[in-house]
């Protein structure tokens, strides 16, 4: 059997037609195709009340004096039911904390007290400006004990910005807490 030239030209252009539909929407994604990202965790914390808020320059006691260490990643994603101008975050969150040690007399209480906490997250782009803010609901922290938070940020987050996010900060953000 021989092909014509105008047969050729049209299975040429139906696999060119398919290939470009199935990579245009990918190519497009930016970083809002579901890989995750490390969080940077900012080397301070926010204390709010309502909707005032506080930015404190330091880390709470417990993670810079040693004892935990926040770790965490983040991803975009879009949910069905959503417009498709807008994308979801997805975080996790891992708090890590000490094996629980004898106390000692002459040592330092640990800190222990539960916090309502919340994360910050500042969306950034490849030169490190600040293209959004968004953060989550508020959740309890026991500081004394190792744990995940994982979950998606409520706010939605319009796809633009997803797209051209290079990188993402995290801040704790504490409830109603006296700073000394």
């Amino acid at each position: 059997m021989r092909w014509s030239n105008s047969g050729l030209m049209i299975v040429v252009a139906l696999l060119a037609g398919a290939g470009f539909g199935y990579l245009m929407p990918r190519s497009a994604a930016g970083n809002e195709d579901g890989q995750w990202m490390p969080l940077g965790f900012d080397k301070g914390m926010e204390v709010f009340t309502g909707t005032s808020r506080t930015y404190v320059p330091r880390e709470p006691g417990f993670v810079t004096e040693g004892t935990c260490r926040l770790s965490g990643q983040a991803k975009f994603f879009r949910l069905a039911s959503d417009d498709p101008g807008l994308m979801r975050l997805g975080y996790g969150v891992d708090l890590t904390a000490p094996p629980t040690a004898p106390p000692d007399n002459d040592a330092t209480p640990p800190v222990n007290s539960p916090y309502n906490v919340q994360f910050s997250f500042a969306l950034l782009d490849a030169d490190g400006f600040p293209l959004y803010h968004t953060r989550t609901g508020t959740q309890r922290l026991n500081p004394g004990e190792s744990r995940s938070f994982q979950d998606i940020v409520e706010q939605p987050i319009p796809r633009d910005v997803a797209a051209r996010t290079e990188k993402i900060d995290c801040r704790l953000c504490f409830e109603g807490i006296e700073v000394p």
